[in-house]
């Protein structure tokens, strides 16, 4: 799955590139929690774990070392910083997870006013400085993962369950006629 954050301003870059465990865990948990509010989906059905984002590994993201990726960074702010993250989950939730069309707007919605409150909520606290809020927004660009994993697993559970069912009507049949 593919998400992306625009307009991220400058300020909220400096804490996300220099704090990305801490605020890659955060944002986990963020999207995580607008899933749930959206869906109805308990945690112990998915998982969301941040791959990458724009295209690096989370561990090798270091602006001290690479001004390099800091600038990738400041230069994806109006075409949005696009999140990597693999969402595992279980039959049910997979499907109710799919069909993210029908919760789409809420969710993004959820998960755009979350991520405001906490990019503004970091920089207060950890800046000491009041700053205008965040226009932030926050977008699912592509399903793709999950909605390529998925079908299999639905055709695979509907053929056992088709060949369950008729070996029932089949034993139902003879025991009728016997």
């Amino acid at each position: 799955i593919t998400y992306l954050i625009k307009y991220l301003e400058t300020r909220y870059i400096d804490i996300l590139v220099g704090n990305m465990l801490e605020v890659s865990a955060e944002m986990t948990e963020i999207i995580e929690q607008s899933y749930f509010e959206s869906t109805g989906l308990k945690y112990r059905f998915f998982g969301l774990q941040i791959e990458d984002l724009l295209g690096n590994e989370i561990n090798d993201i270091d602006i001290n070392r690479d001004q390099d990726q800091y600038q990738m960074f400041v230069d994806a702010q109006i075409s949005g910083i696009a999140i990597n993250a693999l969402i595992e989950c279980r039959k049910y939730a997979c499907k109710i997870l799919s069909k993210y069309g029908k919760f789409k707007g809420e969710f993004e919605w959820i998960a755009t006013q979350k991520l405001r409150q906490y990019f503004d909520g970091f920089v207060s606290s950890h800046l000491n400085a009041e700053d205008e809020e965040s226009q932030l927004i926050f977008q699912i660009a592509s399903y793709g993962k999950l909605e390529a994993l998925y079908p299999t697993e639905d055709i695979a559970f509907f053929v056992i369950s088709e060949n369950k069912l008729l070996l029932t009507l089949f034993s139902v049949l003879i025991i009728m006629f016997f």
